[in-house]
């Protein structure tokens, strides 16, 4: 036989007749957990006329064992966890002024079920050498049913077609400015190295667009959302 517990419901009246207590003067609490305990019913039990719900909610708890206490930002769910990812100094260096510089880059992490924090050491977010001025985002990551991973990536690339010589940022280096927006979607092994990467046309033609919450279909197969547009596949 089923049972439903209904304690919990009793728990937020006991504590308004405590600080209702408290309110009045009285110097020591006046519901003490064993007069909480005596005040809660017995659990009421399945019966024809009063039947247990169909299903039920339980949430249960890990601790996560962060080392330094920092936070983590969450992206996807693992089938035995979820990935997150954390800003943090990958690299220094001496600057020409001889003060140390610091690199900070984006980490990714695997936090398993039991709490356990692992670092995918072999990942690294998208990078290109140009002679343009470019910028790198991560717009997010996705697994599929399998639990292969993948990142969606944009890379903003600027530039200006301006006469050589022109002094730059002048109103007629402006005149002249271009600006691209590209994205990129990146297969991850289980240490985060990149398999695969795949460049994503645009689908507006118009080289401004945002592309975000990407969904791994299968191992040639995703969904993104485009704002604008909407559900975009590519394969």
């Amino acid at each position: 036989m089923t049972k439903r517990i209904l304690n919990k419901c009793w728990i937020p009246v006991a504590l308004a007749l405590l600080l209702t207590a408290a309110g009045c003067g009285a110097s020591e609490p006046v519901m003490t957990a064993a007069a909480i305990n005596a005040a809660t019913p017995e659990p009421i039990t399945e019966t024809e006329d009063q039947p247990a719900k169909e299903a039920y909610f339980v949430t249960d708890y890990t601790e996560v064992s962060y080392e330094d206490g920092d936070r983590y930002e969450f992206q996807c769910a693992a089938p035995d966890g979820y990935y997150a990812t954390r800003r943090e100094v990958t690299e220094t260096y001496i600057g020409t002024d001889g003060k140390t510089k610091e690199i900070i880059s984006t980490c990714l992490y695997h936090i398993g079920d039991d709490g356990k924090v692992k670092l995918l050491k072999n990942f690294e977010p998208l990078s290109f050498e140009t002679e343009y001025d470019e910028e790198f985002s991560i717009e997010g990551f996705c697994t599929d049913d399998a639990g292969d991973l993948a990142v969606l990536e944009e890379e903003f690339r600027c530039w200006s077609e301006a006469p050589e010589g022109t002094p730059k940022y002048s109103e007629p280096w402006y005149a002249q400015y271009v600006q691209v927006e590209q994205y990129y979607i990146r297969r991850l092994d289980e240490k985060g190295g990149e398999i695969s990467r795949a460049y994503l046309q645009d689908p507006t033609g118009t080289g401004y667009i945002y592309l975000h919450d990407p969904v791994l279909l299968s191992d040639e197969q995703f969904m993104v959302v485009c704002d604008g547009v909407g559900v975009c596949a590519y394969d």
